[in-house]
């Protein structure tokens, strides 16, 4: 990327060396034209400086119908005068856009421009063309013309375009296609009109500015509609499959993918909001390089804090071209936010409930435009609705596996985990304890205090459990009053260990219930428990569960219950 950055600044330099040369040519050229010809000249450039300044954009490219102008001047007047009009043109568009002035661009721009002319007409003469004589009789000639002009722009521009980070081929080569069409019309444009140009009277070929700037007006008109259906259709798929991807990050990661059909971005993020703390939260980061996805990956924005955050307190999608050129968000500054100069913010709302931001970041100034914001703005509506149907899913598949009472996993959940396990334990070869516990007295429990006190017992009990081995400890609720847990990779020893120091701490624990009548009552409880391991004392994972079961009951509770007792074989 160095040495890239190396050969960037020598055609700079070269680049401007061609644009002070080109006045002394201008002087030499015009010296041997009348002012007919430089009025029709003058109006022809401002043709294509209005078709310059308000392209047509197809992925990477930026499409333009100037290769009329371009060619009509070389057609009349030869080299000279078109490599002097292209660079004019060049400059002058280069200084209309409303944007940061690169002077290092333009001068990249005119040596491109400086390239295609020259090599366009050494082809050109080397196939035998004269130019200012009819152009049907020289087909050969101009064709060779033609595809060296095309074929040495977009050489150029590709080259160009691998040195930066947002460069996305699929975006590129996307545009080739309609350029190559485009450039196709552009010259039949051209060649039509300087083949009729000889009808026409002097004071006439003056209109022929029309024809020019309405066929390039409608011919933006048709790539706007062209990319509107294109964006749309591509919204639609992406909505199908939002509808079908119902696990939250892998829809992120479909949203990121499929918007890269869409424009080129820098950076792209989910954000959701944090009512309690007032923020935004990243959620999903897609960003070019891994460094600056690292770095975005941890900003929490303040609500009303710069673009994202005015975003989401006004409920409204923000377009910001330049946002170092906006003082409202100055007081908003962070090393990675700072470096984006394009930001399009969108609130992803759900029922009125603002659930985060949509943003797309990009690192050039006025990279976004009105038409990216109502295709982000659609994107929003559908990651909101997508995101809601996501979370839905998620509660229900929690409900599905997850006791309420307790919050811990339920029978269902154990039984797929004690088998998945299991089966692990035989493949690797390493030993796995299951422990049955069962509350002691605990019908007595609900016949003095009621139902609910034995509820609390039970949810009391489960989160001091849980506590107590850890959260990556599979503990379930195995039906009324028991409990199981799995221990993958643990000895008899080890399990026994475990059970008793649980045994011990729930019989020191006192916990407070509410009884019938209404009051507070403190209470403890004691255990039994049992415990059965693989591959010692059990070959399949219902086995494992009847012997650890069995040595609850009979090593347990006939033992004398508030004990731990191992599986004994009969």
């Amino acid at each position: 990327m160095g040495e890239f950055s190396v050969y960037r600044r020598l055609v700079s330099i070269y680049g401007l060396i061609a644009l002070l040369i080109v006045p002394y040519m201008v002087r030499a050229q015009w010296h041997s034209l009348g002012g007919y010809q430089l009025r029709f000249l003058a109006l022809l450039a401002v043709v294509a400086i209005f078709k310059e300044v308000f392209p047509v954009v197809r992925g990477s490219i930026a499409v333009s119908l100037s290769l009329t102008v371009y060619l009509i001047v070389f057609a009349w007047y030869g080299y000279a005068a078109e490599m002097i009009m292209s660079q004019f043109i060049m400059l002058a568009a280069g200084l209309m856009v409303k944007r940061k002035r690169n002077w290092e661009r333009l001068a990249a721009n005119s040596v491109m421009f400086l390239l295609m002319s020259t090599f366009s007409a050494l082809v050109f003469q080397w196939l035998g063309g004269h130019t200012g004589e009819p152009v049907m009789t020289q087909w050969l000639p101009y064709t060779g013309y033609f595809l060296t002009y095309f074929i040495i722009n977009h050489l150029i521009l590709f080259t160009y375009l691998l040195s930066r980070s947002t460069f996305q081929p699929q975006l590129h080569f996307r545009g080739i296609g309609f350029d190559l069409s485009a450039s196709i019309f552009a010259a039949f444009l051209a060649f039509l009109t300087v083949e009729v140009f000889s009808l026409w009277t002097e004071s006439s070929r003056y209109i022929l500015a029309i024809p020019l700037l309405t066929i390039a007006y409608i011919f933006k008109l048709y790539n706007d509609l062209s990319q509107s259906n294109y964006q749309f259709s591509v919204l639609a798929k992406m909505g199908a499959k939002f509808t079908a991807e119902l696990e939250l990050n892998r829809m992120f990661e479909v949203l990121t993918v499929e918007l890269r059909k869409l424009m080129d971005y820098s950076v792209c993020c989910v954000y959701f909001i944090n009512e309690e703390l007032r923020v935004l939260e990243p959620v999903c980061v897609k960003a070019n390089t891994t460094e600056y996805e690292e770095g975005m990956a941890v900003i929490q924005v303040p609500l009303g804090g710069g673009p994202i955050g005015h975003a989401a307190l006004s409920d409204q999608p923000i377009l910001v071209d330049r946002v170092r050129k906006r003082t409202a968000w100055n007081e908003f500054h962070h090393p990675y936010l700072v470096g984006l100069e394009s930001i399009i913010a969108v609130p992803l709302i759900w029922e009125n409930r603002i659930l985060g931001v949509l943003m797309v970041g990009h690192f050039n100034a006025g990279a976004f435009h009105g038409t990216d914001l109502d295709v982000v703005t659609v994107l929003a509506n559908q990651t909101s609705v997508a995101i809601e149907n996501a979370k839905r899913f998620e509660r229900s598949e929690r409900r599905s596996i997850i006791d309420e009472l307790t919050g811990l996993i339920n029978y269902r959940q154990f039984d797929h985990l004690l088998h998945k396990e299991f089966h692990r334990a035989e493949k690797e070869g390493h030993p796995i304890t299951l422990l049955v516990i069962d509350i002691d007295y605990f019908k007595q429990v609900n016949d003095t205090f009621g139902h609910q006190a034995g509820n609390e017992v039970l949810s009391q009990l489960a989160q001091t459990i849980q506590r107590y081995v850890g959260e990556e400890t599979i503990v379930a609720r195995y039906g009324g009053e028991e409990f199981t847990i799995l221990l993958p990779e643990s000895t008899v020893e080890g399990g026994f260990y475990l059970a008793e120091g649980i045994r011990s701490l729930a019989e020191q624990t006192v916990m407070t219930v509410s009884t019938l009548t209404g009051e507070q009552q403190n209470l403890s409880v004691t255990l039994s428990i049992g415990l059965a391991c693989f591959p010692d004392q059990a070959h399949s994972p219902m086995e494992l569960l009847r012997h650890a079961d069995r040595a609850m009951y009979y090593g347990s509770k006939k033992g004398g219950r508030n004990r731990v007792a191992a599986y004994q074989p009969v």
